[in-house]
């Protein structure tokens, strides 16, 4: 059996995706995308690299007239993308073979076609399209799918309740296999790890936001409450934005912002730090939000960080149930004042906490079932 992945996304956009290709590596495969990942092509020598489009303009993060336009460009020729993906996979399809689809973006850009395929898997990473199935196409997809796949036990029953499933979903966690990439680390990610290994140096407390910035994430209660922190350091990475620009010009001090570092080369980053910040806000009536399944949560456990979150589902399940770090009050700052000391008083205790939840959770073993 070879195994043929399709995916809408780039990997660094989806670090989750990188563990299965981890495991597929092991049996042989393809990978199809729309991008050409080069990086991860060198990595994989079992996987067979299929670029739709060999290089696509990266968004600067800023709304402009030109920005608007490299969507619109980025739109159409995904739709073009979509005959030309059907047709390698007709061609090359073999019996016993099984098709992959990673993200709900994948197989709705595709649409029904997939349906004809005798063996596909499809992996549903966010909530908002099974939520917003009005005409039911991602429902036909799925309930014609060997198997549904999503990251987190309340969401597999939230989809299939969504989708009108039969069974409920099979449950990969967002746990990446890759937590560190020992091999050449750039030069950037070294001068980061520095930046940050003198701050403790120095006695400074340093909590790490790393995900990506947008105005729903609503980092500004946060900078300000930690502004009235003494030796302690507010930092943060992942891709720039205009959001990111306006927190900037608006808190000139409030933060340090040392830049993007492609997944999963910014976990030598996170490594350094002493707490990982995570926070989900429900925007549009969204459920995707409240009943998140952070892979951050992963990736600040790999390192025995301690996390504050704000307190939706999704986070105190988690963070309170298995006393990993203390969630707060989005809007309010001294809830997330009362959060951070909280974790200064219990560190080592979540410390280990977060640790052993890490640990328990088999990525490997989950992955091996699913696929045999």
């Amino acid at each position: 059996m070879s195994v043929i992945i399709v995916n809408y996304l780039r990997l660094d956009e989806l670090p989750p995706a990188i563990s299965i290709l981890e495991k597929v590596n092991d049996i042989g495969g393809t990978y199809i995308s729309l991008y050409d990942e080069k990086k991860y092509k060198e990595l994989y020598e079992n996987i067979r690299f299929i670029s739709i489009y060999q290089k696509f303009d990266e968004f600067s993060g800023t709304i402009s007239f030109r920005e608007k336009l490299k969507y619109k460009k980025l739109e159409l020729e995904k739709r073009i993308a979509k005959g030309k993906i059907i047709r390698y996979i007709d061609k090359n399809y073999k019996e016993g073979d099984l098709i992959w689809f990673l993200h709900e973006s994948t197989v709705l850009a595709l649409g029904n076609i997939v349906s004809k395929y005798k063996k596909y898997y499809v992996t549903l990473y966010e909530l908002d399209a099974a939520q917003n199935d009005k005409n039911g196409k991602l429902a036909n997809i799925c309930q014609n799918a060997c198997r549904v796949i999503v990251p987190e036990e309340t969401r597999a029953h939230i989809i299939r309740s969504f989708l009108e499933l039969k069974k409920k979903p099979y449950v990969i966690h967002n746990k990446p296999l890759v937590i560190e990439n020992n091999d050449s680390l750039d030069e950037k990610v070294l001068d980061a790890v520095k930046k940050i290994q003198n701050w403790k140096a120095d006695g400074t407390k340093v909590y790490i936001y790393s995900g990506i910035f947008l105005p729903e994430r609503k980092l500004d209660t946060i900078i300000a409450a930690f502004s009235e922190l003494p030796k302690t350091k507010l930092v943060f990475i992942g891709r720039n934005s205009y959001y990111l620009e306006e927190l900037k010009e608006k808190y000139p001090d409030g933060f340090e912002y040392i830049g993007f570092f492609t997944p999963p080369s910014h976990l030598r980053v996170v490594k350094e730090a002493d707490v990982g910040i995570l926070t989900y806000v429900s925007k549009n009536k969204s459920i995707n939000a409240i009943f998140c399944a952070p892979n951050k949560i992963f990736e600040y456990g790999a390192f025995g960080l301690p996390v504050i979150g704000n307190d939706i589902p999704g986070l105190k399940y988690v963070i309170e149930g298995k006393s990993i770090g203390a969630c707060f009050d989005q809007d309010d700052r001294e809830a997330i004042l009362k959060a951070v000391k909280d974790v200064e008083v219990n560190y080592d205790l979540y410390k280990r906490n977060i640790k052993k939840y890490v640990d328990e959770i088999d990525v490997c073993d989950e992955i091996e079932k699913i696929i045999s």
